[in-house]
């Protein structure tokens, strides 16, 4: 087989093209969008055969698509059709999934490779939905793009997961800052005592949930603190009781309304971040069970948060267990 450029695949393709009129080789460039999609049809003489129209990334948008490609192709009495699809995020996916369903050749074209032939066209500065369509056009009169990549249901049920614990993870370290920021005002002191952090301490999350008030720990004494910690199944040692007591008498005092709304609010928080710990549970037990249906693609599963936060050390899931993540 001959060299190209392209490798392999576009080898493949143009061996596909030999001694085959280029009027009846047609090129389907389709660029997404959120919600519309932008097509035109051409053969690889450059001719457009079909003018660039719009259609709604719905059934029957991508119907009309089909419907527009298939008349191209009993006017060209075409031989070869090919469909390229700039890769969006997730915004393709759909179609490229029903054009296939349809039986129609189709390729996923790279943005950056989008770009750089607009670019080899002068047509940077004028960025358009028509220039990206005659960008990737050319593109796939060139051989370019790659077959969409099939996925299994366990690596699709990992993706899912992957991406939703990522969410929420980054959804937690921004309300777990916004928490410390609000222990800091409520009950200065209180972080200094917990060298691990006070959310990662099983007494120190007690604290923050039930008891954060400096008046009303202090109202309790060394025994009152260990007995009130101990109630709720963890122990507090004698020290580490006579260190919070000895925070909450010299931590500074809030006016009694003041206080009142600022522990309306908190209270608030830690029932949302109690519950974002628990989706991010739910999500790790679902990784770990499908883990081992999916293949290791080489990316990671860790994702950024709170060094001190529990649910950072997750329970039997590696924080850099091989993962493939799509964009999402």
């Amino acid at each position: 087989m001959a060299r190209f450029i392209g490798g392999d695949l576009q080898a493949e393709f143009m061996g596909r093209l030999r001694g085959i009129d280029p009027g009846r080789c047609l090129v389907v460039p389709v660029d997404v969008g959120k919600s519309m999609a932008m097509s035109l049809v051409a053969d690889h003489y450059g001719e457009v055969v079909t003018a660039p129209f719009e259609f709604d990334l719905t059934e029957s948008g991508v119907a009309n698509l089909i419907e527009a490609v298939a008349q191209a192709e009993r006017s060209r009495s075409a031989v070869v059709v090919r469909v390229g699809v700039e890769a969006a995020g997730h915004y393709h996916r759909t179609a490229v999934a029903r054009l296939r369903k349809a039986g129609l050749e189709v390729v996923e074209l790279n943005p950056g490779a989008v770009k750089q032939a607009r670019s080899q066209q002068l047509l940077r500065a004028l960025k358009s939905d028509a220039c990206d369509l005659d960008a990737m056009a050319e593109l796939l009169t060139r051989g370019a793009g790659r077959p969409p990549e099939d996925r299994d249901q366990a690596l699709l049920t990992q993706v899912a997961w992957t991406a939703h614990r990522r969410r929420k993870v980054k959804a937690r370290t921004a309300l777990t800052n916004q928490v410390l920021a609000q222990i800091d005002f409520i009950f200065p002191g209180l972080q200094g005592c917990f060298t691990t952090g006070v959310l990662t301490s099983k007494a120190g999350r007690i604290l923050v949930r039930d008891l954060v008030e400096p008046s009303r720990i202090k109202r309790l004494g060394d025994e009152g603190l260990r007995r009130f910690v101990a109630r709720r199944g963890v122990r507090l040692t004698g020290p580490k009781a006579a260190s919070i007591i000895a925070a909450a008498r010299n931590a500074r005092s809030l006016s009694e309304e003041e206080l009142k709304a600022r522990n309306a609010v908190f209270s608030a928080d830690i029932v949302l971040l109690d519950y974002l710990d628990t989706i991010i549970e739910e999500a790790e037990q679902q990784l770990s069970e499908v883990l081992g249906a999916a293949p290791d693609c080489g990316s990671m599963i860790s994702s950024p948060g709170p060094v001190d936060h529990p649910c950072n050390r997750t329970s039997g899931l590696p924080t850099t267990t091989s993962m493939y993540i799509m964009n999402q």
